[in-house]
């Protein structure tokens, strides 16, 4: 297959333009630490994350390394990714433990989510 070009200099400077935008709702948007899913939770800062990666390799799939994104910068946004990855897995299998425990002795969440932390240990 013969290689294809991605794009012009104007679609290079568009994607920088996407990158530096999304970069920008990121450090704005207010994400909640306590919800793990939904629109502010740790899932969607962790997509959003993810996307400054994908940007950049878009950018440069087909050229030299426009820089679109500092490469600190870059490194911080897989770094922590993969920490909040850890972090909403924890989260998940708290909220399916205390779910499990209303159901089994039906009492209100917040009752359940202390028992539901109590096995865990201190790093959750």
């Amino acid at each position: 297959m013969a290689a294809q070009t991605f794009g012009t200099d104007t679609d290079d400077a568009k994607m920088m333009k996407a990158t530096e935008n999304l970069l920008g709702t990121i450090a704005k948007k207010a994400f909640d630490f306590d919800n793990v899913q939904g629109n502010t939770g740790i899932h969607e800062l962790r997509r959003e994350l993810r996307w400054v990666g994908y940007y950049n390799k878009i950018a440069n799939m087909d050229g030299p390394d426009l820089k679109s994104v500092p490469d600190d910068l870059l490194q911080f946004a897989d770094t922590a990714n993969d920490a909040l990855s850890d972090i909403k897995e924890r989260g998940e299998q708290v909220e399916e433990a205390t779910r499990l425990i209303v159901q089994q002795q039906g009492i209100p969440y917040d009752q359940a989510l202390t028992q539901a932390f109590a096995p865990l240990g201190p790093e959750y």
